[in-house]
């Protein structure tokens, strides 16, 4: 299904094969270092995602775009979504307002990168774009890419969430130094996804925020828990509609694609129907981890 001459490179992130083809000369190995642990091979010929990088102008009319969104909690004022008929365009920018442009079909199965300034080559454009295409076509193959810090335990995930700020980094810090046999999976982007057997999995990314973990690694998904600061330690089990509404938030979707949206809610439903979910207030210490852990065990 080879679609251009441009070089292709592939991984294969939570089961699923990303394809991204670019023209002689780009420095994709710079752009992309997190994604050296799942790289699986080049110019193969199946995919599930495919992304174009493209060093051109992108030519469009304004008036076919209608604007959805124009902040974004990592970009702020720098960032930009855009649709038409048959087309979704993300835009961010540099700190110098150069844009990169992501032009996606509605089911973000195929996409084209309009690469803008390329000094930084550290910089995180490409990568969050990709990661906007393989979480919202993610969907379709029953996945969620959700905002979380992840900790493998006994060969299980536990999931922690809550607002930035909240404390999920330092909660998983917490496992891992007072409970043993505990390693990070992933800092802030893991996906779940509903195998073809019904079992429900969390696998390592290549976006983890701020925290360099990138696995190619899963574990069946036991937990997910949202965190709350708090004066004291105080675990609920959460249920229905409660539990429903602690795992939205964290989630990756376009409200404005109903088909997307809904897709996604249909996978949070069988998520819940075998993941405990829970709802702990916390202190930022070690009897913290322990209750969480022993609760979620019984």
């Amino acid at each position: 299904m080879k679609l251009t001459e441009n070089k292709e490179k592939y991984f294969q992130i939570a089961g699923l094969i990303l394809c991204i083809s670019y023209p002689e000369g780009f420095p994709m190995a710079n752009y992309l270092f997190s994604f050296r642990p799942f790289y699986l091979g080049d110019n193969l010929t199946n995919w599930d995602i495919y992304v174009e990088v493209k060093l051109e102008k992108p030519n469009r009319k304004e008036q076919d775009y209608k604007l959805l969104s124009d902040i974004s909690q990592v970009w702020g004022d720098r960032f930009q979504l855009e649709e038409s008929e048959d087309n979704y365009i993300t835009t961010i920018k540099t700190v110098k307002g150069e844009p990169w442009e992501m032009h996606s079909q509605k089911d973000f199965k195929k996409s084209m990168i309009y690469v803008g300034e390329m000094e930084d080559l550290q910089s995180n454009h490409l990568s969050w774009l990709l990661m906007v295409a393989f979480g919202q076509h993610g969907i379709f193959h029953k996945g969620i890419l959700i905002h979380s810090s992840v900790i493998l335990k006994d060969g299980l995930g536990f999931g922690f969430l809550g607002k930035s700020g909240t404390g999920k980094s330092t909660h998983s810090r917490m496992w891992l130094e007072h409970l043993k046999d505990t390693e990070l999976l992933n800092d802030d982007n893991p996906m779940i996804r509903i195998m073809p057997d019904e079992t429900v999995m969390i696998f390592g990314t290549p976006w983890s925020g701020k925290t360099a973990c990138y696995k190619n690694k899963q574990a069946p998904l036991k937990a997910l828990i949202r965190l709350e600061q708090a004066p004291e330690n105080n675990w609920t089990e959460m249920h229905g509609k409660q539990a429903l509404l602690q795992i939205l938030p964290s989630c990756t979707g376009l409200r404005w694609n109903a088909n997307l949206y809904n897709k996604m809610l249909d996978n949070i439903e069988e998520i819940l129907a075998v993941t405990k979910i829970a709802y702990l207030k916390c202190l930022p210490n070690g009897e913290a981890a322990r209750l969480n852990y022993e609760r979620l065990i019984d």
